[in-house]
């Protein structure tokens, strides 16, 4: 197999398959029912953890196809230094939290979150939140697979 052909493989097995959620939130009623709305949107939860420390090492080792991270999490690293470690590993994520003064919302949107969403929530809000994160991620993604075999090609047509 061509190792475009692998790399598309690859994406067709997730895209069609369910995706995968890691969840972040100290509070475990909330966790619980993060759990329990993103199941019932027919999405897997790939973890829960209630720590930002934890939640970068989630990401690194399942992957998951998106982070759902409470800003106030245990330990010493809030979801906001979390997600500024997770970025760099391209996965998507949305912050799911009560602050919405000022200063957090800057800090936060320097990370470029996909999306935001205040507590209380409601299961429509989350759904569209992550059905939107997840396309916008996997657009991305195919434009970034299309440049990129412009790119391998674009030398051969130059001959």
């Amino acid at each position: 197999m061509l190792p475009l052909e692998e790399e598309l493989a690859d994406s067709q097995v997730r895209r069609f398959g369910k995706a995968q959620i890691l969840i972040a939130e100290d509070d475990p009623t909330i966790a619980q029912d993060l759990k329990y709305k993103i199941e019932s949107l027919d999405y897997e939860v790939a973890g829960i953890t209630h720590s930002g420390e934890q939640a970068v090492v989630l990401a690194q080792s399942l992957r998951p196809d998106l982070v759902l991270m409470d800003i106030q999490l245990a330990g010493e690293m809030d979801g906001i230094q979390a997600a500024e470690q997770i970025r760099t590993l391209r996965v998507p994520l949305i912050y799911v939290s009560g602050y919405c003064d000022s200063p957090v919302l800057q800090r936060a949107q320097l990370t470029e979150p996909y999306g935001y969403v205040l507590k209380p929530y409601r299961t429509d809000d989350l759904r569209i939140s992550v059905e939107m994160s997840l396309q916008r991620h996997r657009a991305e993604q195919e434009r970034e697979q299309l440049l990129k075999r412009f790119q391998d090609v674009l030398p051969a047509l130059k001959r």
